[in-house]
């Protein structure tokens, strides 16, 4: 099942955006969203159509050989929601990250690891300037191998997986949640799907 009109995928511009040139979410599209996902950006792989996998608390886009991605949802993506990126890390540079936008266009959250320093790094940038950085040195990824990062969120946290290794847990410091509505990928690694699923709240019990 595809999203049909609720999806409006764009065309690849490469690289990574500047925070300060982030744009905005586009004017009218909550009132398509109505709580589902909306694709933004996820550019066509080898010619082929990039469709997403649609149901009502799950929402995949697989083969996104892309380095963007990109998605809003007018009914807020904090919390209850868990994005997961499947990938390549097939470049040495530190060109990999995961923002959650709100609907000024701060960066509620920004998670990036570092092969450099093997390190996993959270921060937001509010008010045209980043906050203070979280470091976490927990970091299983390896360079030329298939990755997983996962980023889901409570009502209290962000939380971060790396190949099912529980790497950060990210205390929210945006209020309030409902107004993070877009999510963005960007990365100079090959990216093999991407996914966005809705958790009941309860799911986090046990700490996952």
């Amino acid at each position: 099942m595809t999203l049909g009109g609720a999806c409006r995928p764009g065309p690849a511009t490469g690289g990574l955006a500047d925070p300060l040139s982030i744009p905005r979410p586009h004017s009218g599209l909550s009132g398509h969203c109505q709580g589902k996902p909306q694709l933004l950006l996820a550019p066509a792989h080898h010619g082929s159509s990039s469709k997403a996998q649609a149901g009502q608390d799950l929402q995949a886009w697989p083969g996104v050989r892309s380095h963007q991605f990109e998605a809003f949802c007018a009914g807020g993506l904090a919390p209850g929601w868990s994005l997961l990126v499947q990938g390549h890390s097939d470049s040495g540079e530190d060109k990999f990250e995961i923002n959650f936008l709100s609907e000024a266009g701060d960066i509620a959250f920004h998670v990036k690891p570092r092969f450099s320093s093997t390190t996993v790094v959270g921060n937001t940038f509010q008010g045209g300037r980043w906050g203070q950085e979280e470091v976490s040195s927990v970091f299983p990824l390896v360079l030329g191998e298939p990755f997983e990062m996962e980023v889901s969120s409570d009502a209290e946290h962000f939380h971060v997986h790396a190949q099912e290794h529980k790497v950060l847990q990210f205390a929210h410091r945006h209020r309030p949640l409902a107004a993070i509505t877009r999510v963005q990928v960007l990365s100079d690694h090959r990216l093999a799907q991407v996914e966005l699923a809705r958790r009941d709240l309860s799911w986090w019990d046990g700490g996952h």
